[in-house]
């Protein structure tokens, strides 16, 4: 990530998120349409304006996944999203323990019922 952010022409951020709505952001934003004026391929005639206007679409496309996420209304950090897949994945494996262990218990009773019948029937 710190050649993207070495593409806009930016320092990295100190922190691991931020706002849509602060400085760094709009530092980001405006830098990123200043790009796109001068790389965008109609207004540029180099051979590579094409490829390097999407490399920094990609760029801003993957600053801002890394730094924001959006869930609905709110914002999102890494550190929130890992935390709450973190936590899913937990749920998810405590679920899975519970039907494994009813299956268990399922298991046990029809042995039980079928060893009762076997000797009944003997």
């Amino acid at each position: 990530l710190g050649d993207m952010w070495a593409f806009f022409d930016m320092p990295p951020p100190r922190q691991s998120s931020f706002d849509p709505q602060d400085s760094t952001m709009q530092t980001l934003k405006a830098k990123l349409n200043r790009q796109r004026l001068l790389l965008h391929p109609d207004k540029n005639a180099h051979p590579d304006a094409e490829q390097t206007f999407k490399y920094l679409e990609q760029c801003y496309q993957r600053l801002v996944g890394a730094f924001a996420r959006r869930t609905g209304s709110r914002a999102e950090t890494v550190h929130q999203r890992t935390r709450r897949e973190e936590e899913e994945l937990r749920a998810e494996e405590q679920r899975r323990r519970q039907q494994e262990e009813e299956r268990r218990i399922a298991e046990e009773q029809r042995r039980r019922e079928e060893d009762e019948r076997h000797e009944r029937a003997a």
